[in-house]
């Protein structure tokens, strides 16, 4: 979804019964049903007491993973925000160095799709992971403290 705005200027310099001064881009600035429909149904499911309930077991979820990781001598600058989580392993490295890539490989071969950021780990969980798929990024993570 998208919103086109302009000043009254370029307005003016568009607005007219002459066709030759038509902004010719209707296809892409007319709110397209097919997308709009989409998007109502997205907000209708985000806002729906299903998936409020499944952010709010997350938030918990990550509060209680931080619990059992903050005192960890490897974790460092654990936090959340909603249902974001992370922290910063307490390695140096390159912001996009060898041990960026090794985290990320050890991360796929395990089947936990993330994205470490040098040191930092990080996970934004989708608002429909299940309790059992939630339980196994916490248990890699766990395992890649002692990996790295």
């Amino acid at each position: 979804m998208g919103l086109t705005t302009c000043s009254q200027k370029v307005y003016d310099a568009f607005y007219s019964d002459e066709i030759a001064k038509g902004l010719f881009h209707g296809h892409t600035y007319t709110a397209n049903p097919l997308a709009c429909t989409a998007a109502l149904a997205a907000v209708e499911l985000l806002t729906s007491s299903e998936i409020q309930e499944k952010i709010e077991w997350i938030i918990r979820s990550n509060v209680e993973f931080i619990k059992k990781l903050k005192d960890h001598p490897k974790v460092k600058n654990i936090r959340s925000k909603g249902v974001i989580m992370a922290f910063e392993l307490g390695v140096e490295t390159d912001r996009y160095g060898d041990l960026r890539n090794r985290i990320f490989k050890y991360f796929m071969d395990k089947g936990v799709f993330l994205r470490p950021l040098g040191n930092t780990i990080y996970i934004v969980p989708p608002y429909v992971i299940s309790e059992v798929e939630l339980r196994k990024v916490y248990d890699v993570i766990e395992g890649s403290l002692s990996e790295f």
